[in-house]
């Protein structure tokens, strides 16, 4: 057994058994004991599965250990299991591998079959050919896709249903910015793009605390702690009442902490490094199958996010590629809208011009990816406070709207101007 394909099966299980819904993830996909040719990982494999299925608090890498010290496995095969763990740091290429060895598999049966093939054409002859043929067919013949395509009856037959039961859009809560660039609609990515100093961040937070009040938010903060984004939100609650350090502002602010302590938010913070794309889907994914689901998804912000171990030698340009592509693909997986904040390049401000799509910083595939893209930036030099919202970009809806916001800045609020 060629020493590649052994760290083939030990790097597949590495990313696939880090949390259950990857294990079954990679299941649906096609993986099986049978892919692994490795007894030792064929083992471990079947005891994450059914750790996995078992739907206990153990993750499935866990379970393996758990399994082993049941049949009182060796002490150093149990460490094999975390040496083997330590491969992939994430999921992020659990697909890549989980294609790879299922197609390695599936071409090692190919070969097998073509040479039984030529072995028992050689001893019976030409007589035995076309039943050879389709041997060699039904054996190497694709597996069907999981999911078929669909027809365009049964695709009218779904946007009939969305007619009759039309989906709720999400405001942002500017209703003038609402009836010009139309409210955002499930599955939508929405980038917002603005230079340092903006308010972007802030923007995203107000429009987060405004969708909250009927469905919970996911907000990941790779600029922020969790406190800070507290503070914020006392803030923008509180308006002029709660900024600065005078004493009745810091009382204003310790009371709404503590009545936010005995409330249920359904704002969810995430702020922990590392966060990438598949920690993102992890959590989403998580949250949109509880009863309550989730309305809205916030990504502060892109070039931030945690770059996934198989991708550490190719260019920052593909890396940022490959995460707006997984957000992508995310938001048509659960039907959530993103915002997904992006920094623009230094030639805005160079150039003292309005920004462009070409101005996302460090891939074109944002532009590509996004459903709309928003631009925030000063009216101009001489008014700082005062920020266009502009939407520059709309799958199928207006583009170059958008309206003037004034941004108070001491109190991180946007009003309609």
């Amino acid at each position: 057994m060629p020493a590649d394909h052994i760290e083939l099966e030990q790097r597949t299980l590495s990313a696939v058994w880090k949390d259950r819904r990857d294990i079954l993830r990679a299941v649906d996909e096609g993986l099986a004991a049978e892919h692994f040719t490795d007894p030792r990982c064929r083992g471990w494999f079947t005891a994450a599965l059914a750790g996995a299925r078992a739907q206990h608090d153990l993750p499935p890498c866990e379970s393996v250990v758990f399994d082993l010290i049941k049949r009182r496995a060796s002490s150093e095969e149990r460490l094999a299991v975390f040496e083997v763990d330590r491969l992939e740091p994430t999921s992020a290429r659990a697909c890549d591998y989980v294609d790879e060895l299922v197609g390695a598999h599936r071409a090692a049966n190919a070969r097998a079959v073509l040479a039984a093939a030529q072995s028992r054409l050689a001893s019976e002859g030409p007589s035995a050919l076309a039943e050879i043929q389709a041997e060699v067919v039904k054996a190497t013949k694709p597996t069907a896709a999981k999911t078929p395509a669909q027809t365009l009856a049964t695709a009218s037959a779904a946007c009939l249903a969305e007619l009759d039961n039309p989906q709720p859009r999400v405001s942002t809560g500017f209703d003038a910015f609402d009836r010009v660039a139309t409210p955002i609609g499930k599955h939508e990515v929405v980038v917002i793009g603005g230079r340092t100093g903006t308010g972007k961040s802030a923007l995203a937070l107000q429009i987060a605390r405004h969708v909250v009040k009927r469905a919970p938010v996911a907000f990941f903060s790779l600029e922020m702690s969790a406190s800070e984004i507290a503070g914020r939100c006392a803030i923008q609650a509180l308006g002029a009442d709660g900024a600065g350090d005078h004493p009745r502002a810091v009382a204003a602010r310790r009371a709404w902490f503590e009545r936010q302590r005995r409330v249920t938010d359904k704002l969810r913070i995430f702020d922990s490094p590392p966060i990438g794309s598949d920690f993102i889907a992890r959590e989403c994914e998580a949250m949109a199958g509880r009863a309550d689901g989730l309305g809205l998804v916030v990504v502060d912000y892109l070039q931030l996010l945690a770059v996934p171990a198989g991708m550490k030698a190719v260019s920052r340009e593909q890396q940022v590629a490959a995460a707006s592509r997984d957000l992508k693909l995310l938001a048509l997986r659960i039907g959530v809208p993103i915002l997904l904040l992006s920094q623009l390049s230094r030639d805005v401000e160079k150039d003292g011009r309005e920004p462009r799509l070409s101005d996302l910083r460090e891939s074109g595939a944002i532009e590509q990816d996004a459903d709309r893209v928003w631009f925030v930036f000063e009216a101009s030099p001489d008014a700082p406070n005062e920020i266009v919202l502009v939407q520059r970009k709309c799958r199928g809806g207006p583009q170059g709207v958008g309206k003037r916001l004034h941004f108070n800045r001491p109190c991180v609020t946007f009003t309609e101007a």
